[in-house]
């Protein structure tokens, strides 16, 4: 809807529409600024991290569509820059990494446990977190079934008891019953993301790289926005992590 109205309000100026896909750290040196909060992956990282995500609904051929934030600035900055060449551009920029360079949900889950493993995280005891592979489900239908009589059947022996006993645990059972409920909402509201099989064309972005590096418009190292580049082990154990913990997670 927002596109169209643009579109629509755009007269003779040049547009273009740049549609970025889960945007993550910078793709070296992050800072303030460029990563704050917890967002896409991050949320996963950190509850892996601090000991809280025990299963994880996934298929391991799954792939998780990344780009860093610095290769999307790089992109808006070449269509502002092919524009003032005079040169035609394209109408739509799909930024990602799914058609390149992939990284799938096996390959996240592998360097996000190396990485905890060797640099567990503390507690607010000092003392360190072992992390260790959770359990993985492929539908959602496995997970209701595995969080029906992991949690759903002992909480509903729980109220029993606490009526049995004249509401002695009714507090409890209202706290595990909302977090019950919240659990399973949240995961039916990111179904769609957490099993999305969708791949993503960059075309129009390879060709914008190479209209600028074969014109001279810019220096492609300092230009990067080659997701084809990115070495996902070194930037995931190197750059995104740590950034992570450095800014996010203190």
């Amino acid at each position: 809807m927002g596109e169209r109205i643009v579109m629509s309000l755009k007269d003779d100026l040049p547009l273009v529409i740049i549609r970025p896909t889960a945007v993550t750290s910078t793709i070296k040196d992050p800072f303030q600024g460029w990563l704050e909060g917890v967002r896409t992956l991050d949320g996963f990282i950190v509850n892996y991290a601090k000991g809280r995500l025990k299963c994880l609904i996934e298929r391991p051929e799954i792939i998780y569509d990344l780009i860093p934030a610095d290769m999307v600035v790089n992109a808006i900055v070449g269509c502002i820059c092919s524009a003032f060449q005079n040169q035609p551009l394209d109408l739509i920029y799909h930024l990602g990494s799914s058609g390149r360079n992939p990284i799938t949900s096996s390959d996240l889950r592998h360097l996000t446990f190396t990485f905890f493993s060797q640099n567990p995280w503390r507690d607010r005891h000092g003392r360190p977190i072992k992390v260790a592979n959770f359990k993985t489900f492929s539908s959602i239908k496995t997970f209701q079934i595995y969080m029906t009589f992991r949690f759903l059947l002992p909480l509903k022996v729980l109220c029993l008891v606490n009526a049995v006993l004249c509401n002695r645990f009714q507090a409890l059972c209202v706290e595990l019953d909302r977090k019950f409920e919240v659990v399973m909402r949240l995961v039916k509201l990111y179904e769609p993301y957490m099993l999305f099989e969708g791949i993503f064309e960059d075309t129009n972005l390879e060709k914008l790289r190479a209209r600028g590096s074969e014109n001279g418009w810019w220096d492609d190292e300092e230009m990067n926005m080659n997701t084809g580049s990115i070495d996902w082990s070194d930037y995931i154990m190197n750059v995104h992590i740590p950034g992570l913990i450095r800014f996010v997670m203190f």
